[in-house]
């Protein structure tokens, strides 16, 4: 599996997406639903740590999935910290911001 989720700490206050190269979608989607489990499981908030540091390339269409953590409904999600992200992703992250911002999305991130 090149996409991996855990409990970042005992106090299930963060919990870690890892993505290791050649990740896919499919294992992307596999991730997030486990990502939504860990959250929804505790009523505290709890931030999202997304190691890419060993990402590779993100696969086509990275743009329009974004929307998807626009979208994320969960009450209790924090924010979002990418660590060791490719260089152009902070670019990316900024149209996204534009577009799905004007949809109505908002994310809280921060680029580590």
């Amino acid at each position: 599996m090149s996409v991996i989720v855990h409990w970042e700490n005992s106090q299930h206050t963060a919990v870690m997406l890892r993505f290791r190269a050649t990740w896919t979608w499919a294992e992307f989607e596999l991730a997030s639903a486990r990502l939504e489990a860990l959250v929804s499981s505790v009523s505290h908030r709890v931030d999202v740590l997304i190691d890419m540091a060993e990402a590779g390339e993100m696969p086509t269409d990275g743009l329009l999935r974004m929307g998807e953590l626009y979208a994320d409904a969960l009450p209790n999600l924090g924010q979002y910290v990418f660590i060791g992200a490719p260089q152009g992703f902070e670019a990316v992250m900024g149209v996204a911001d534009r577009y799905y911002g004007a949809l109505g999305g908002r994310l809280d991130y921060r680029i580590a």
